[in-house]
């Protein structure tokens, strides 16, 4: 009878502790899915922050085939490049032709140098020069000029802007400790609005103080007892808002251009940011889930569609391959000449 019980007490033990491990397993589950999704909008918030800090960049234009030109006419090309686009959007198209250029000109100066020692001259004594490169020289060197002009502007705009942001939060912070609850709102407003009228600030310091603003702006509405109509009616307004933005972006998420669907994905973030202010404590977390949710799908089907990408080139690869060890495995012996009339053909 004591060992009955006994094994009663064992399978009690052991069904105690199955549940234990499901629940444990689902708990590391949920955790490894909340990990992903962390993962996911950091990676998208990262991107909003480096298209913030110079938001003219990254201009498409039609690829030209840069190799197929002279020397004469990459330095043309390179000489209109420089007079028509502004210098922040030229990055790839002057790279495009400096590979060129130097590639047509290396082999050249190996052709020159190549005829010099046939003559009988030293290496040590050759020289060329060449009046197309000292164009394409003085070009490049104005290009690097502008462009680095260009960029110190910008850190010192992005600096100045970093500093204006900074005067808003310490705005925001007197005004929670020394709120007169007949002008907070007003002045809260105003603060907002110089926020938004604000520019951009180095990609490293952009989400750092949006976190610090966007900290103390839940400070105003969560500890500050506003008006409750002006605050349900913000919280009802930012709430609307906030949702259209889930719907596009679980829209977006069934989109089958992934390229097109990443870029307003993080233009969704950054109006989520930027332009809406928060909602109601009690769905503040449901909401950004059901954000991050979204932001997820879009990430992972443009990861999986880059490494399906992937995975084509590298089977082209693989059957350029084959072709290339078919060719060199072809018995040339067998090829035998054959005339027809004045003409002699192998086959």
């Amino acid at each position: 009878m004591l060992d009955n019980n006994n094994d009663n007490e064992d399978k009690k033990v052991e069904v105690v502790n199955e549940t234990s491990n499901l629940e444990q397993k689902n708990t590391e589950a949920s955790s490894a899915e909340d990990d992903a999704i962390l993962k996911a909008v950091e990676e998208v918030e990262n991107s909003v922050a480096e298209k913030a800090e110079d938001s003219e960049e990254s201009v498409v234009k039609e690829e030209k085939d840069y190799t197929i030109l002279s020397l004469e006419e990459l330095v043309k090309e390179l000489q209109d490049t420089l007079s028509n686009n502004a210098v922040n959007k030229i990055k790839n198209e002057v790279e495009s032709i400096k590979t060129a250029f130097n590639a047509k000109f290396g082999a050249l100066l190996a052709d020159k140098k190549k005829a010099f020692l046939d003559e009988g001259g030293n290496s040590i004594d050759f020289q060329f020069s060449s009046p197309v490169k000292g164009e394409y020289n003085s070009l490049l060197s104005e290009y690097k000029k502008q462009r680095d002009a260009h960029y110190n502007a910008l850190e010192k705009q992005m600096n100045a802007n970093l500093a204006k942001r900074e005067e808003v939060i310490e705005g925001l912070k007197n005004l929670i400790e020394n709120a007169d609850s007949k002008t907070m709102y007003n002045e809260f407003r105003a603060l907002q609005d110089t926020w938004r009228s604000i520019g951009p600030v180095s990609k490293n310091r952009y989400n750092d103080t949006w976190k610090t603003y966007h900290h103390h702006v839940e400070r105003f509405y969560d500890l500050l007892h506003l008006s409750n109509d002006f605050r349900d009616l913000d919280f009802k307004n930012n709430l609307e808002e906030k949702l259209k933005i889930v719907a596009k972006a679980e829209e977006l998420a069934n989109s089958n251009d992934v390229n097109t669907a990443f870029k307003e994905l993080q233009e969704l973030h950054k109006i989520w940011k930027e332009d809406i202010g928060p909602v109601a404590k009690e769905v503040r977390e449901e909401v950004w889930q059901k954000f991050s949710a979204a932001t997820k799908k879009i990430h992972d089907k443009r990861h999986e569609y880059f490494r399906d990408m992937k995975s084509k080139y590298q089977e082209i690869i693989n059957q350029k391959l084959l072709v290339i060890e078919r060719l060199d495995a072809y018995d040339t012996s067998v090829i035998k000449p054959i005339k027809i009339g004045k003409t002699v053909l192998t086959i």
